[in-house]
């Protein structure tokens, strides 16, 4: 169990940062585009 607890954790924060990555394209994008 608890290493499925990990996995399940490692993948989540995995999400997490690819989430907040794409998040900061696309405001570079937005402010490239303002510009």
């Amino acid at each position: 169990m608890s290493t499925l607890s990990l996995s399940s954790a490692r993948k989540g924060l995995a999400m997490i940062k690819a989430a907040i990555t794409a998040i900061d394209d696309i405001r570079d994008m937005q402010m490239s585009s303002h510009r």
